[in-house]
């Protein structure tokens, strides 16, 4: 870590500022941690700047909204980031799951979308497994998930509930969430 610097998402001063510092320390890879509007101008600003127009950019969530590459216009192409899902790597039933969702809605699904669905998916079998009944029989049954098939592929919830499946790394590539890794 060669800085690490905040800026005010109404200060355009801070965020070049902030750019600024991060570029005179020669960086290998520009990490934007930050919500969906202000990675935008993150990224805009970021490759605006000399220091940093080919620096690799390196993101979270907000990396994965659809659109982001057109809201930056192209200026997001390399940038890197974790995933839950993308289309056409997902596990059982994932292929199925994006062509209903394009059906339904004219577009196709993002992660999002994606873990919400596994999500009800998850609590339909826990509650077929309490029973059916809520509270503490659910919980319980929500936290004995292993192994399930789901379109994030094999799902399991570990000792201390923490969900255990395997993300994808993902490049963005003229618009396009590509797995990298």
């Amino acid at each position: 870590v060669t800085a690490d610097r905040a800026f005010a998402s109404t200060s355009a001063a801070q965020l070049r500022a902030a750019l600024r510092a991060a570029a005179r320390t020669k960086p290998d890879a520009l990490v934007i941690s930050a919500l969906l509007p202000d990675a935008v101008k993150a990224i805009v600003g970021a490759r605006r700047i000399a220091a940093l127009k080919r620096v690799p950019l390196i993101g979270g969530n907000a990396f994965n909204a659809p659109g982001l590459y057109a809201q930056t216009h192209g200026a997001a192409q390399g940038a890197i980031s974790g995933t839950a899902w993308i289309a056409g790597r997902g596990g059982a039933g994932s292929a199925a799951f994006a062509a209903a969702y394009k059906a339904r809605f004219g577009t196709a699904p993002d992660q999002f979308a994606a873990q919400a669905y596994a999500g009800v998916l998850l609590l339909a079998d826990a509650l077929s497994r309490s029973g059916h009944h809520g509270g503490v029989v659910l919980r319980d049954a929500l936290a004995a998930t292993r192994n399930l098939p789901s379109i994030l592929g094999t799902f399991s919830f570990d000792a201390g509930r923490e969900p255990r499946y395997t993300p994808v790394v993902v490049q963005l590539r003229k618009g396009r969430q590509v797995a990298i890794g």
